[in-house]
C-alpha cells in the first residue's frame, strides 16, 4: 500500500505542474492567435466559432472522461496497491 501511495505522489508531483503549465502556455497561444474582441466586420459568432477551433486545435477543450481518464492514469499505483490489497496478493 505505502508503494502505492509513494508512486502515486510521485506521478502527481510531476502531472499536474506540467499539465498547469501546458495549459497556461496554451491559453496564452490561444489569445495570441484570436484577437481578444471581434475584428471590424466580424460577427461575434464567427469571432467565437475561431477562438473555439483554436482552443480545440490546442488540446484546451477536454471533456469530463477525459479529465476522469487521465485521474485514473495518475491514481493507478494507488488503485493496483489498493486492488492487490483486496485480492489477498501481498508481500
Amino acid at each position: 500500500m505505502s508503494y502505492g501511495v509513494y508512486y502515486t505522489g510521485i506521478l502527481a508531483s510531476v502531472y499536474l505542474p506540467t499539465r498547469k503549465t501546458l495549459t497556461a502556455v496554451g491559453e496564452a497561444l490561444a489569445a495570441r492567435l484570436v484577437p481578444s474582441s471581434p475584428a471590424e466586420g466580424t460577427s461575434w459568432k464567427d469571432w467565437s466559432l475561431e477562438q473555439e477551433a483554436v482552443r480545440t486545435w490546442l488540446g484546451l477543450r477536454s471533456t469530463a472522461l477525459q479529465d476522469f481518464q487521465q485521474a485514473l492514469s495518475v491514481l493507478a499505483p494507488l488503485l493496483a496497491s489498493l486492488s492487490a490489497l483486496a485480492l489477498g496478493a501481498g508481500g
